[in-house]
């Protein structure tokens, strides 16, 4: 990575309907965010550990990852996990079952739900009757972990994790539509750590100091750095005849995620570079004639890997697949870890929920 690299924007045709827009946008944006400052708009706190997992930008920083390896460093203690469920079709407050579709939950939400099946994973819209939900239906509650919740300004956390892609850097970045910032790059000094995501595994001390001392203008908290670990292959629908063989040749990788980059570059890595790929958009809902034809295909014997998130919305047309096609169809789970400073961001967050007590309630900001 060059510290100097920039964001890609729109099609420079298209600044000068562009600009006007995101300054307009980025004045909504400071408006509303210093009526909360001034605390003209409601704001509530609550005395059980809420920590935020967000970001400045509009998709694919790897949220949902850093939400799953939170619910992994704090897995000695009652933690439960809320979720606006981004693009289901359910309203209101909801417990999300691991058997649940993805329409009704949203795909982040059932994918969490389906890795940790003993948290109470919920979603709803208005997080502040959620969290009061939460602590009455579990008294024993010890931390509640909000996932992209930074632009939800009526919860104040107690402890706020911004997460920006290393790809796509916030400081050389505009609001959107000229770039992709949906919130104020003023916004990172609200932040208790800013995690750098996707970064190279090898990523050097300098690489990192550089990037420090770009943060640093805005922000004066700590910063963390991680990168993303694939695990190994797993059938997306539950299999009871075990035909699964992850040795088999592959056909296609799909993924409808915001930035799948790294998702085919390590499909390439795994099985050469001649696997045929398909690229739909963020969150895609999968169409009944799209799930057919995969079926189809996978029926004849082409096998067909996509992502995670993917696999969470694809398993509500289980009934399309045969068990052969079943068979045919996976993903590649993932994780993220973080560089060198591992042990000391585990024992910041493990302190952080040790040292805050549950007492109940709700007040306002």
């Amino acid at each position: 990575m060059k510290t100097t690299r920039t964001c890609k924007l729109v099609n420079p045709i298209l600044w000068p309907i562009c600009l006007p827009l995101s300054g307009i946008y980025a004045l909504v944006v400071y408006v509303r965010n210093k009526l909360f400052d001034l605390k003209v708009l409601k704001s509530f706190k609550f005395d059980i550990p809420i920590i935020c997992v967000g970001n400045i930008s509009v998709g694919g920083a790897g949220k949902t990852p850093h939400v799953e390896y939170l619910l992994d460093v704090l897995k000695d203690y009652r933690v439960a996990v809320l979720s606006r469920g981004y693009r289901r079709k359910t309203k209101g407050f909801r417990y999300v079952e691991p058997t649940d579709k993805a329409s009704d939950t949203g795909d982040e939400a059932l994918q969490i739900k389906r890795k940790f099946p003993s948290v109470p994973v919920a979603v709803n819209v208005r997080r502040e009757e959620a969290i009061n939900r939460l602590k009455k239906d579990w008294p024993d509650l010890q931390a509640i972990l909000l996932d992209d919740a930074l632009q939800y300004r009526r919860v104040i956390p107690s402890l706020n994790i911004v997460i920006i892609d290393y790809n796509r850097p916030a400081w050389n970045d505009f609001p959107l539509p000229l770039g992709r910032l949906r919130d104020l790059r003023s916004r990172l000094e609200s932040a208790d750590m800013i995690i750098l995501s996707k970064c190279p595994e090898n990523l050097s001390d300098k690489e990192k100091d550089a990037i420090k001392e770009k943060l640093r203008r805005r922000f004066g908290g700590e910063i963390y750095f991680s990168f993303v670990k694939f695990g190994e292959e797993k059938p997306v629908f539950d299999l009871d005849f075990g035909r699964f063989d992850a040795t088999e040749s592959l056909d296609t990788a799909f993924a409808g995620i915001a930035n799948p980059k790294s998702f085919f570059e390590e499909i390439k890595r795994r099985y050469g570079g001649k696997i045929k790929t398909q690229t739909f958009a963020d969150h895609h809902n999968f169409t009944e004639g799209e799930t057919r034809r995969m079926a189809e295909r996978a029926d004849r014997g082409l096998r067909m890997i996509t992502t995670e998130k993917d696999a969470a919305r694809l398993r509500a047309f289980a009934d399309f697949f045969s068990d052969n096609a079943k068979s045919k169809i996976s993903f590649l789970p993932l994780s993220v870890a973080i560089i060198k400073d591992e042990y000391k961001f585990k024992n910041k967050i493990i302190k952080h929920v040790q040292q805050n007590k549950i007492n109940g309630g709700l007040s306002e900001g």
